[in-house]
C-alpha cells in the first residue's frame, strides 16, 4: 500500500492563521465542509485546532450573533486559552 496516496499537499490544506476573526473561521469551515481546522501562528508553527463546538460555546458565552461582534472576536484567543503552544523539551 502506498501511503503517499493519502497525503494532501500542504498548499491544499485549509487552515486559519493567528489573528483570524470568528467570522473568517466560520466561513472557512462552511466553505470547505470541515468540522475542525488547524490554527497556524505567524511564524508557521502549530497553535492548536478549533472545531464547531469551540465556535458554538464561544458564541454562546459572548451572548451575541451580531456579525460585528463575530468580526471582533479572535480565533487565537480561544486556542491559546485551551491549548498551550507546542514546544520541544530540552530533555529530548
Amino acid at each position: 500500500m502506498n501511503l503517499a496516496f493519502f497525503l494532501i499537499p500542504k498548499s491544499h490544506v485549509a487552515y486559519l492563521t493567528e489573528g483570524s476573526s470568528f467570522r473568517q473561521g466560520m466561513e472557512k469551515l462552511r466553505c470547505h465542509g470541515y468540522t475542525a481546522l488547524p490554527v497556524v501562528g505567524r511564524d508557521g508553527g502549530y497553535l492548536g485546532s478549533i472545531n464547531e463546538g469551540d465556535f458554538l460555546w464561544n458564541i454562546l458565552s459572548m451572548g451575541s450573533t451580531d456579525p460585528r461582534d463575530l468580526e471582533e472576536a479572535r480565533i487565537d484567543d480561544v486556542v491559546s486559552d485551551r491549548t498551550p503552544p507546542l514546544t520541544l523539551s530540552a530533555s529530548l
